[in-house]
C-alpha cells in the first residue's frame, strides 16, 4: 500500500521485504494504529511471513509500520504510513423541486441539491436529458442555477464522488 492512499474496500495488504546477512531474522512485527495513536492490531511472525491482509477494517485513518529482529536483537523498521479505509458512499439530496416529476411553468427553475459524506468529498456534477454531456457544479454543494430550460420534460440526475471514488446519485 501506498502512503496516504485513499481505499473504497475495507483491507490493507501489506507486504515488505526483509533479508539479514548475519545471524538470521527472528521475527517480523505489522503495527496498525488509529489515527490517535491507538494500536489497531500487532501481529508478530516468527516463521518468516513477511505480509500481512488487514481485513474487516471499519471507515477509519489508519497508520501503518513494520520492524523486524534478527536473532542478534538488531532492529530495524519501516517509516510509518497512512492508508484511509472509506466504503461508505456520500449522500446526496435534491432539495428544490421538492417533488421529483414536478411540473412547472418556470423556464428560470434552480435546482438545489444537499451533499454530505463521513470522510471528504470529493466532486458534483450533472447530467441532463441525454446523458451524453455532463457538467460540473462548480464544486460540491454549488446549485445548479443560471439555466433557462426549454419547454417540456427535462431529466436531472446530480452525481456526487468522495476521495475514495464512492459514487452517489440522485
Amino acid at each position: 500500500t501506498n502512503d496516504s492512499t485513499n481505499k473504497s474496500d475495507n483491507s490493507v495488504f501489506i507486504n515488505v521485504s526483509v533479508s539479514d546477512a548475519g545471524v538470521g531474522v527472528q521475527a517480523i512485527q505489522f503495527n496498525l494504529f488509529f489515527t490517535n495513536g491507538t494500536v489497531a492490531n500487532r501481529t508478530v511472525f516468527t516463521n518468516g511471513s513477511s505480509w500481512i491482509n488487514y481485513t474487516s477494517l471499519i471507515d477509519e485513518d489508519y497508520h501503518f509500520n513494520v520492524t523486524v529482529n534478527d536473532t542478534a536483537n538488531n532492529r530495524n523498521s519501516t517509516g510509518t504510513r497512512s492508508v484511509t479505509i472509506d466504503t461508505t458512499f456520500p449522500s446526496i439530496n435534491i432539495t428544490n423541486p421538492a417533488v421529483n416529476n414536478s411540473n412547472t411553468t418556470n423556464t428560470g427553475l434552480d435546482i438545489n441539491f444537499t451533499v454530505s459524506d463521513n470522510i471528504a468529498l470529493g466532486e458534483c456534477w450533472y447530467s441532463n436529458d441525454t446523458y451524453s454531456v455532463n457538467r460540473s457544479t462548480g464544486g460540491c454543494g454549488v446549485n445548479i442555477t443560471n439555466i433557462t430550460w426549454s419547454e417540456g420534460l427535462h431529466n436531472i440526475t446530480i452525481y456526487v464522488n468522495d476521495s475514495s471514488n464512492n459514487v452517489n446519485r440522485s
